[in-house]
């Protein structure tokens, strides 16, 4: 399969970021998000419910949840319990930053990917690869073979600038073109960032108001971006410095996407472009529940 280049860059650098982003919210919104078109509509919201130790809780049902908008209640209208395939695309950094030898960054991430994908999730699971520089290179679009994956894994090489804020921006909506309801990103880089359009606050809007899970795994990495961004979406942040780390890491991200509700509510919103809140929770239960945090209504 010929690889797919899509890059943010191609776009006259003289064009205001807020422009940019504006084009970029405008493709998510267009892949990412329930169309509201008055009246009632469906709203689908990925949950992962915890214990106070950060283990799963698994074998919760629709009578054990309740969601909020705005701090209304709504009601659920749809369920899927966690034995449910995830559509799940793999964004791995391709840039120069990548290459130190010293630290042999790709090496690992190179492992954490093909961890992932060729032990920790079972067979059920699609994937997308994708790799990054200033621009996002769709290297293997969906397929539930294996080792589809880990091939163009092994011929990835580093160089170039780093977008990192662009090629999330970009991978979002690509995620959303997944065959399954459940879907999710998992973002491989060390954090570094120098080239994007986007700003992260930018980027952190326009993925809160999608919901697709984002996961990232920092290689030998500056952490803060990459939990900002995951925590929008109600996934979550692994450090990954040597390759001990590596079994563990996958292993806990490999069990939430295993252990994810998928509920549906109706809401009733005015089309105000707005953002709305939701949240979520266990009745009866003080449980940590993640999930996305926004929805917009246009």
């Amino acid at each position: 399969m010929t690889s797919v280049p899509i890059s943010l860059s191609l776009r006259a650098r003289s064009i205001a970021t807020l422009s940019l982003i504006a084009a970029a919210g405008f493709t998510l919104a267009a892949h990412g998000q329930p169309t509201f078109r008055g009246g009632v509509d469906l709203v689908t919201v990925n949950v992962t419910v915890t214990d106070r130790s950060g283990h799963v809780v698994s074998g919760l049902t629709q009578d054990d949840f309740t969601v909020f908008e705005d701090g209304q209640r709504r009601p659920i209208v749809y369920f899927e319990g966690e034995a449910t395939p995830v559509s799940l695309g793999i964004l791995l950094d391709a840039s120069g930053s990548m290459a130190e030898a010293k630290f042999a960054k790709l090496d690992l991430a190179r492992q954490v990917v093909a961890r992932l994908v060729t032990h920790d999730l079972d067979s059920t699971a699609e994937w997308m690869f994708a790799r990054f520089t200033s621009a996002v290179v769709v290297a293997r679009e969906w397929t539930t073979d294996r080792e589809a994956i880990v091939q163009p894994l092994r011929e990835t090489r580093a160089t170039g600038d780093t977008s990192l804020y662009d090629a999330i921006a970009l991978s979002i909506p690509l995620v959303k073109e997944g065959h399954f309801q459940k879907k999710a990103l998992v973002i491989v880089t060390d954090g570094g960032e120098t080239k994007s359009l986007v700003t992260l606050d930018e980027v952190r809007k326009a993925i809160g108001e999608s919901d697709v899970r984002v996961y990232g795994v920092g290689v030998r990495a500056k952490m803060d971006s990459l939990r900002k961004i995951a925590d929008e979406t109600g996934g979550r942040t692994e450090a990954v410095n040597d390759t001990a780390a590596i079994s563990a890491a996958t292993a806990r991200i490999a069990d939430q996407l295993r252990h994810q509700y998928l509920l549906g509510y109706s809401t009733s919103g005015v089309k105000d472009g707005r953002s709305h809140l939701i949240r979520v929770e266990v009745h009866g239960q003080r449980l940590p529940v993640r999930t996305r945090r926004l929805i917009r209504v246009e």
